[in-house]
């Protein structure tokens, strides 16, 4: 009895252990995507970097390209999803663990990769932004996907099990999401003359009903890694990602 009470209490101690550190990001993270959204729909506040870093070319710090700027948002979450996570997730399948936490960590780096080839092959930038801004972006998306990494493994296979149609679901929303994007991308990139320095109105796909769809698809994607995970921090970057890019798009 005393050691079935032992057991009980370690499980419970776990258990809140597991909790804390989402609730602390919930109560950080919600307020945080509000103000976000606030700051960039105010339209004299954006991060400027891609179509802002002209119009709020009095913040930028240190100029850099935009190719090299954007390549610092995501290299550093490609770099630790390719060559950190996925490995250890995989060693960790192969000592018992759930394959959610190598599924999971496939899609984050399929996300960055896909990201990184668009930088380097899709897209047309003509100025430069603020590579101080990049940088810290780029640190924020490797802690994101570090976290979403490292709290998969509390995510118990009974809730898997519980919720089995997450799994297609969230798959279908990021194959959707990812192909969208890159879709829309490329409108993006052929309606640019090479060397043309001006922003057009788009035309095409989705575009014709909403002003982002980009941002539309690429939401989906990360609701599609929410579902897939089922844990909360990745919900909470949903979120986050919601205020942020809404903003950006008013």
């Amino acid at each position: 009895q005393r050691r079935a009470s032992f057991v009980y209490h370690s499980a419970v101690r776990r258990h809140t252990q597991a909790m804390s550190l989402p609730l602390c990001l919930a109560a950080v993270q919600l307020p945080m995507s509000v103000l976000s959204f606030l700051s960039e729909a105010s339209g004299t506040n954006n991060a400027p970097y891609s179509k802002f870093a002209q119009v709020h070319a009095d913040k930028v710090k240190v100029a850099a390209p935009s190719r090299i700027a954007m390549l610092c948002i995501y290299v550093p979450g490609l770099l630790l999803a390719s060559f950190v996570l996925l490995p250890e997730a995989r060693a960790a399948e192969a000592a018992g663990g759930s394959s959610r936490r190598v599924l999971v960590n496939g899609m984050l780096l399929v996300h960055y990769a896909k990201r990184v080839l668009e930088t380097l092959l899709v897209h047309r930038y003509s100025g430069s932004a603020d590579l101080p801004t990049g940088i810290f972006i780029g640190i924020y998306y490797a802690l994101v996907t570090l976290m979403i990494s490292k709290m998969q493994t509390f995510v118990t296979k009974s809730a898997y099990q519980e919720w089995p149609w997450t799994l297609p679901l969230g798959c279908a929303l990021f194959v959707v999401g990812q192909l969208g994007n890159l879709y829309h991308h490329w409108l993006l990139a052929a309606m640019r003359a090479p060397g043309a320095t001006n922003y057009a109105i788009p035309t095409g796909g989705l575009f014709e009903l909403v002003t982002m769809p980009h941002y539309f698809f690429e939401l989906m994607m990360w609701l599609g890694v929410a579902f897939v995970a089922l844990q909360l921090n990745a919900f909470l970057f949903f979120v986050g990602c919601c205020g942020y890019l809404g903003g950006r798009s008013v």
